[in-house]
């Protein structure tokens, strides 16, 4: 391959359309201005020779040094001109930028996706190898650039982080979708609190009354996601609740029969209760004042979780969904019955309406339970057990907590059967059983932030506060980790090491010279995987090096 140094008028150069870098602005590049103004372009641009009037040249690599050039009217620049292929300049110029230019995570990403597209299957390993990036890392950041336009731009903006990327990539629904970005620039929602609220919509597989098999290889699989990007919610879900409920759904149709609930509810059949029309056909039916003709009915169903539960929410969750004309003549048929028209209970056979033991029991406790809590001091251990049953009942994270300190069955997730088992046993528990409990659910819900509400996530201000009352010092006591390096930026690195000091740090001088064989201040020429390398196996001390970033609330970094 022939290669020779020249000077070539600017005139005659050719930018390459094919450049992942879109943009040439901002303070590095004011400050590569300055330097060509002052010095002139110290490092030659490489281009290959094209023949073609009135640009004989295209830049393989070097676009900003030939474009600060222009600004600063010099007449010509010194190159290095190589004989290339379109191929061979296109790989050339990308793996020279991703080495060694500062391109925004888009810029980035949409490079990777271009290498991919030009190259194959094979290209996510081609340029891991060539790059020292990650293969997760790369194929993670095409991933994202299915997300749509919109949230692309979002991201170039820095209206959201390249983490909440990789989590909205689990949502399905486009309104879902929507729903969860307004969420994040509304309310500053963190990246673990979205994938921990995504988690809570998505169905874990465990739960699935068809045979899983089929969700093996599918996307939609939140292990394939794992495998595949080193996305996902830390168990095996599936992503696409339509497809799991359709899939569900026709398994019900064909078992329905079979199941306890049918047996033990005597329906016919199974619907959705999430997909129930209350304001349409589907009528609630109280289980003792059915007739005995509903009983026999196919359109005599039970509401279900997506789980295939029958939903305890509604009494006996069994609806009728047919005739309009049907239901009006057995509701007329089922108040009669309620009021004993047609037919002679016998004596003792069991309480006319069936839900005024419970609508009664409730209006005693309503009246009586307040009346002890008043008496009760807020230290007295029965206030610190019921407020553990609080936040159990308020928090999804909270009561896995309870289930795991009780050895009780998980039942935390929204599509699992709710039952009354781990607060049973909790109130059964001494508090000198309790007390390491409670702390653990505080934990849980400090740390990982659900939503209690519809919003009212556990958000980072509040953690803040709360870790501040404790004592914690996050100037002192915070250290960068190897995955808040892998989140960054080459050009965020090596600001970090500048401004942290770290550079100076005589650890990191020796490691530069010793274990890479760098020039003395050459950490700009390192690849971002060798910058990670210096940080974290030199020996250097890390903890009390913050970033701006990490001591401001997220309200103050928007604005």
């Amino acid at each position: 391959m022939s290669i020779k140094f020249v000077e070539i008028p600017l005139a005659q150069v050719a930018s390459n359309p094919l450049n992942p870098r879109k943009e040439f602005k901002g303070p590095k590049f004011d400050e590569l201005v300055a330097s060509i103004r002052q010095k002139g372009v110290i490092e030659p641009i490489i281009v290959r020779p094209m023949k073609q009037y009135p640009f004989p040249y295209q830049i393989v690599a070097g676009e900003r040094r030939f474009r600060a050039a222009g600004i600063v009217k010099l007449e010509a620049i010194p190159a290095l001109v190589r004989e290339l292929t379109d191929d061979e300049a296109y790989d050339f110029m990308l793996i020279e930028n991703l080495q060694r230019e500062d391109l925004t995570d888009l810029e980035e990403a949409e490079s990777f996706k271009a290498y991919a597209d030009r190259h194959g299957e094979d290209a996510v390993r081609d340029i891991a190898e060539k790059t020292g990036i990650d293969r997760r890392y790369i194929q993670s950041r095409i991933s994202v650039l299915s997300l749509p336009a919109k949230v692309l731009e979002a991201w170039k903006k820095g209206e959201l982080k390249y983490g909440h990327l990789e989590q909205l990539l689990r949502v399905q629904s486009p309104d879902r979708l929507k729903e969860f970005i307004s969420r994040i620039k509304g309310h500053g929602l963190s990246i673990n609190d979205l994938k921990k609220q995504i988690g809570q919509e998505q169905i874990p597989l465990n739960v699935a009354l068809f045979d899983t098999k089929v969700c093996g290889p599918c996307h939609s699989n939140s292990a394939v996601q794992e495998d595949l990007f080193g996305v996902g919610s830390g168990r095996e879900a599936c992503m696409s609740p339509k497809c799991f409920k359709a899939t569900q759904g026709n398994w019900l149709k064909e078992h329905w029969l079979e199941t306890p609930e049918a047996k033990k509810y005597g329906t016919r059949g199974a619907r959705f209760d999430e997909d129930v029309r209350w304001d349409k056909k589907e009528v609630f039916y109280g289980g003792a004042t059915t007739p005995k003709k509903c009983l026999e009915c196919d359109n005599f169903v039970s509401l279900v979780t997506p789980a295939g539960k029958v939903a305890n929410a509604y009494q006996d969750a069994r609806v009728c969904v047919g005739d309009k004309s049907c239901f009006n003549a057995a509701k007329k048929a089922a108040a009669g019955q309620a009021r004993g028209e047609g037919t002679k209970k016998p004596a003792g056979s069991g309480p006319r309406v069936a839900w005024h033991g419970e609508y009664f029991r409730n209006l005693f406790f309503r009246k009586r339970v307040p009346a002890i809590l008043e008496g009760l001091k807020p230290e007295d251990p029965k206030i610190k057990t019921l407020l553990v049953m609080c936040l159990a009942h308020a928090n999804w994270e909270a009561k896995q907590a309870v289930c795991r300190a009780l050895g009780q069955k998980d039942t935390a997730n929204r599509y699992a059967d709710e039952s009354g088992a781990p607060f049973k046993k909790l109130l059964s528990l001494p508090y000198a059983k309790i007390a390491p409990i409670f702390r653990a659910v505080v934990q849980a819900v400090f740390l990982e932030g659900l939503n209690v509400g519809e919003y009212n996530g556990f958000g980072s201000t509040r953690r803040r506060l709360v870790a501040e009352f404790l004592g914690v010092n996050l100037a002192k006591e915070w250290a960068p980790t190897e995955e808040y390096f892998q989140k960054k930026t080459t050009r965020e690195i090596l600001a970090f090491g500048k401004k942290s000091g770290l550079f100076a740090e005589p650890k990191v001088k020796e490691y530069l010279a010793k274990n890479l064989k760098r020039k003395p201040g050459s950490f700009d020429k390192l690849k971002k995987s060798e910058l990670v390398e210096v940080f974290l196996k030199s020996g250097v001390a890390l903890t009390g090096k913050v970033p701006d970033e990490i001591l401001k609330n997220a309200t103050e970094a928007r604005g």
